[in-house]
């Protein structure tokens, strides 16, 4: 399945590749970590708004990069492979892939 990033201004391959390279430096962290990482409460201020990092990450999920497991604080596994981190340029032609599916 295709997916549409012209409406979605929040959706950039830059914050795309940040969010996957933080799941692979975490290992396999809480879904409330890696939101937390991409946009801290002591500077957003509370949960609520978090929005823009819930709407990547879910964007992530769609896209087949993450993989959030059936556990009690919702895992999350990396779907991409290390060779595809390891320059922007290569992420983003197996992001074209993602996308054009």
């Amino acid at each position: 399945m295709g997916f549409e990033m012209i409406t979605r201004n929040y959706f950039t391959p830059q914050r795309l590749y940040a969010l996957v390279c933080l799941v692979g430096a975490m290992g396999e962290p809480a879904r409330r970590e890696v939101i937390d990482a991409l946009q801290p409460l002591s500077i957003v201020g509370r949960a609520e708004s978090q929005d823009t990092g819930k709407m990547l990450y879910s964007a992530a999920i769609q896209l087949g990069l993450i993989q959030e497991l059936e556990t009690k604080d919702r895992r999350v596994r990396l779907r991409v492979a290390q060779d595809h981190l390891k320059s922007f340029d290569l992420f983003r032609e197996h992001l074209r892939g993602c996308m054009l599916a």
